[in-house]
C-alpha cells in the first residue's frame, strides 16, 4: 500500500466516507468546542441545583425544662436506682456458703429445695421491665433466697412495702436471715400456703415480681394489680410484662426459670 493511500484513509479532517478535502476549523468552531469541553456533563460528579446550598439552621440550645424528656429522665433515674440497688444488696450475700465464691457468675446458683438463685443479668432486666418507684407496695413472688425483695425494698425506700412469698419453708427462713442483713424493715418474706398464688389478702399491689414460671398467665395475679399496676412474669418461656389498665400483655425475649408452683 502506498504511502499516499495511507494518508488519505486517515482523514484529519472532514467525511472520511465522502472523501472530501478537511477543512480547517473556524475561529467560531475552535470557541465552541472550548466551551463545550469546560461544560461539566451529568453522568460525572456533578449536582444538578448549581445553586449555593442553604445555610444551616443553628440548633436552638435546649431549655432545661425541655430536654432530657421527663420520660428520659425517669429511665436514666431507673437505671441509676437499679445499679444502686445491686451496690447495696451484693448477691454474695444470698448464697449459701458452698457456692458463695461463685457470686460473680453470671448464670443461676443452687440454694436449696431444688431451686435457685436467678442470673444476674435476668434480674437485672426483670427489675428495670418494672420499673419500681419509691413509696409503692410490691409483691416478689418467689422470694427464694430474699435477694430480690431485697433489691426491690431498696427500690421502693422506706416510704414503701415489699412483700416477699416462698413456698418452701427452707427458704423462707433462709431468706428472712439474708433479707435482716440489709436492715430493711419495710420489708419482709412470708410463707405462701398451697394452691395460692401471690398474697390476695393484702392486694393490691402497684408492681409484682414473679421469678418462676407458669404455663399461662395467672388470672388470679393479675387481679392483684392496682389500677396502674406492672407485672413481669415468665410465661411459657417468654418474660411478660402485664400492664394495667387492662391488662396489655406484651413479651419481651426468651427466658428459663423453675416452674410456679
Amino acid at each position: 500500500m502506498s504511502p499516499a493511500a495511507s494518508r488519505r484513509r486517515r482523514p484529519r479532517h472532514g467525511s472520511a466516507r465522502s472523501g472530501q478535502p478537511a477543512r480547517r476549523p473556524t475561529a467560531d468552531r475552535v470557541e465552541l468546542r472550548r466551551r463545550l469541553a469546560s461544560t461539566p456533563r451529568w453522568n460525572q460528579a456533578c449536582p444538578r441545583d448549581l445553586s449555593p446550598p442553604p445555610k444551616k439552621a443553628e440548633a436552638a440550645t435546649p431549655s432545661p425544662e425541655g430536654w432530657p424528656s421527663r420520660a428520659i429522665r425517669a429511665r436514666l433515674s431507673d437505671m441509676d436506682a437499679v445499679e444502686a440497688a445491686f451496690d447495696a444488696c451484693p448477691r454474695a450475700g444470698f448464697l449459701p456458703a458452698s457456692v458463695r465464691r461463685r457470686a460473680a457468675f453470671d448464670g443461676p446458683l443452687r440454694i436449696a429445695a431444688h431451686q435457685t438463685n436467678s442470673q444476674p443479668r435476668t434480674v437485672d432486666a426483670m427489675l428495670r421491665l418494672l420499673e419500681v418507684r419509691p413509696g409503692q407496695r410490691v409483691l416478689d413472688v418467689g422470694s427464694g433466697s430474699g435477694w430480690t425483695t431485697a433489691l426491690l425494698a431498696h427500690l421502693v425506700g422506706p416510704t414503701g412495702e415489699v412483700i416477699g412469698v416462698e413456698l418452701e419453708p427452707e427458704l423462707v427462713t433462709f431468706g428472712t436471715a439474708n433479707l435482716a442483713s440489709t436492715h430493711q424493715p419495710w420489708a419482709r418474706i412470708e410463707q405462701s400456703a398451697p394452691g395460692v398464688l401471690g398474697d390476695p389478702d393484702h392486694a393490691p399491689y402497684d408492681r409484682i415480681l414473679v421469678s418462676a414460671e407458669p404455663r399461662s398467665l395467672p388470672k388470679q395475679l393479675v387481679e392483684q394489680l392496682g389500677p396502674a399496676g406492672r407485672m413481669v412474669i415468665p410465661v411459657a418461656g417468654w418474660m411478660t410484662l402485664v400492664e394495667m389498665p387492662g391488662p396489655v400483655v406484651s413479651e419481651h425475649g426468651a427466658y428459663r426459670f423453675v416452674p410456679l408452683r
